[in-house]
């Protein structure tokens, strides 16, 4: 599979007879939860996994949605959530209160699709370089 070449150019990395992708995860009530890679967006000073926010808002969302980082002048980063269905909006932001203040997001953004690396996986670099979203409000 593309990605995961023996030469350490993807992102398989090994120690000894351990082997990852860098995903994270965590035990809840004896489960295990996977998050998903690291992605992490640091604003002002917090550093917030994205998996995280996107589990919190999930059951707010009727269609496809990321959360991700756009660039900000002052604190570095803000956290941006970017969806397809209009519908989705007021729950996602209702879903969003519950979340500490550091890890609520601040842009929210709507788009006809999301945009995919060739794997099938949301591209979070080309959601932050989108410019025909349809903005939200932005707080």
């Amino acid at each position: 599979m593309r990605g995961y070449e023996a030469d350490g150019s993807g992102p398989l990395r090994r120690d000894g007879e351990w082997a990852t992708v860098g995903d994270v995860g965590r035990i809840r009530d004896g489960v295990l939860e996977v998050l998903g890679r690291p992605d992490a967006v640091t604003t002002a000073g917090a550093t917030v996994l994205v998996a995280e926010v996107e589990t919190a808002l999930a059951g707010g969302a009727g269609g496809p949605f990321a959360v991700h980082g756009l660039p900000h002048p002052t604190f570095g980063e803000v956290l941006a959530v970017t969806f397809v269905d209009p519908t989705d909006e007021p729950r996602l932001r209702d879903a969003a209160r519950a979340l500490p203040a550091s890890h609520r997001p601040r842009v929210w953004r709507r788009v006809d699709a999301l945009p995919l690396t060739p794997a099938g996986k949301v591209d979070r670099a080309a959601l932050a370089s989108l410019s025909d979203a349809e903005p939200g409000s932005a707080r």
